[in-house]
């Protein structure tokens, strides 16, 4: 009886006891067969960052929150490295409004998280929101981990560019927050991409090296490494033509934009790497000395026009050359056909 009224007057608290014994009775379950414990938090849905914010359990099902500031806060908490404070998320979200209408409208959009907090995705207490115990994979932590040049530059095939394209112009504050986690990831994604690419280099894989370069340059036009690394890539396949319009690029692009000229070691790198790699034939004939290359400049036309000039006297000599007469059969006319009767004075007759 006593039993009985304990759990009456404390029902959370047992319902939480009984959870704790289930989920320890689960981790001696499979101890006792061999498995892990991080084998019991299998990831059940995976959040695409980079790009539109996406969430998608197993089975393919969309779980994507419809308010953005709900999937604001499910950003949030992805791209942080531990617990986010509650009062922190207000002020990033609902900064505008008083701090009672701000925490009624953070509590709305907890209970629309609700179904991952139960299936153990999120961890919502009082004080802070965090991941769960169960792994979220998202695309942004397959960039941290160590990946060949070949995986590298298929994940870098897939990034859509900038990332939680969905999500501007919440707020102010989440703004600055975005514009400071692109910057965050664009250096990350350029970090781990050039080490794969100089590690392609190094193994003589520069096809690999040059897609990654050729990816990096989509998401930061501006970076000075990945463009070396795509300089050598173009030099180690024979593409000189194609690693002096990399270089164009950039210095197009850092004048423009920037105001500022590309460092000495990219205005050298191709005069460097020029002995180390073997030229394209295209490449031996852009650089000829100026003596050759003037000639090879009028070699094309010259030929064009001496083509032209055989072509129009072949022409001349075929109309001067007499042409064979031919004769016609000759049709009778119908006035030629006929038989004309001439009628002599005698056979008129005379008159006495």
């Amino acid at each position: 009886m006593q039993a009985v009224r304990g759990f009456e007057s404390h029902p959370i608290r047992h319902v939480q006891l009984a959870k704790a014994h289930c989920n320890s009775y689960a981790l001696h379950l499979m101890a006792d067969q061999g498995s892990s414990r991080q084998d019991i938090w299998t990831s059940e849905a995976a959040m695409t960052l980079l790009g539109p914010l996406r969430l998608m359990d197993q089975a393919g099902n969309d779980l994507t929150p419809k308010a953005r500031k709900t999937r604001a806060v499910l950003a949030i908490v992805a791209l942080s490295r531990g617990p986010v404070p509650r009062f922190r998320l207000a002020e990033l979200l609902w900064g505008d409004r008083g701090e009672e209408q701000a925490k009624a409208s953070l509590r709305q959009s907890l209970y629309e998280l609700r179904e991952l907090a139960t299936a153990g995705i999120l961890t919502v207490s009082r004080e802070s929101v965090a991941l769960g115990p169960k792994r979220l994979s998202n695309d942004v932590s397959s960039f941290e981990e160590d990946l060949d040049a070949v995986e590298m530059a298929d994940r870098l095939q897939e990034v859509q560019w900038p990332p939680l394209t969905d999500l501007d112009d919440l707020t102010p504050e989440f703004d600055e927050w975005l514009r400071t986690e692109r910057t965050r990831l664009s250096a990350l994604i350029q970090r781990k991409g050039t080490d794969a690419a100089d590690a392609a280099l190094s193994s003589e894989d520069a096809a690999s090296a040059r897609r990654i370069a050729d990816a990096l340059e989509a998401i930061d036009p501006l970076d000075e490494r990945a463009a070396h690394a795509g300089v050598r890539a173009d030099i180690a396949l024979g593409d000189r033509a194609g690693a002096h319009r990399r270089t164009e690029r950039l210095e197009k692009r850092l004048g423009d934009e920037l105001g500022l000229k590309p460092s000495q070691e990219t205005r050298t790198l191709l005069e460097s790497r020029a002995a180390r790699f073997p030229r394209s034939k295209a490449d031996e004939i852009y650089s000829l000395p100026p003596q050759r290359a003037v000639r090879w400049k009028w070699f094309f036309p010259l030929l064009l026009i001496g083509a032209l000039i055989l072509a129009a006297g072949y022409i001349s000599s075929a109309r001067a050359r007499p042409q064979p007469s031919r004769t016609l059969p000759s049709c009778p006319s119908r006035k030629s056909g006929r038989r004309r009767r001439t009628i002599s004075r005698r056979e008129f007759p005379t008159r006495s």
